[in-house]
């Protein structure tokens, strides 16, 4: 009986420390929500997060979008964006995937800042 609850209160133990642990951002900041900028002649992006994977949608002059599917990181004040094909290659031309950008997020409206892109919160 006493090992049972040795092994309950390590368990709960366990589980609270992971759980400050995950409160407190050491697995990395998520973003969670659609934002969309018009960026004049590259045309209107729409980032749509969820967990750690991201879409991005860009819509050129003509009309036409394309949609990249990816991952991404925040870490500390940087962001960074993954994107792979079905075989696991980088896909080539993929936007934000070339560097690290500089990341900002306001607390007050929920707009982020990637590099110099200023991307406005959009409520679905």
């Amino acid at each position: 009986m006493k090992k049972s609850i040795r092994i309950i209160a390590v368990a709960v133990a366990a589980i609270i420390l992971c759980m400050s642990l995950a409160s407190c951002g050491l697995f990395g900041k998520k973003l969670d929500g659609k934002y969309e900028s018009d960026l004049a002649l590259l045309g209107k992006y729409t980032l749509n997060f969820e967990g750690k994977e991201v879409t991005v949608s860009v819509k050129n002059l003509l009309g036409q979008v394309d949609k990249y599917e990816g991952t991404y990181e925040i870490d500390d004040d940087t962001i960074s964006f993954e994107f792979l094909d079905d075989d696991g290659e980088e896909i080539e031309g993929a936007p934000f995937s070339d560097d690290t950008y500089a990341f900002e997020e306001d607390e007050d409206t929920g707009d982020i800042t990637i590099g110099n892109w200023v991307f406005e919160k959009v409520d679905d």
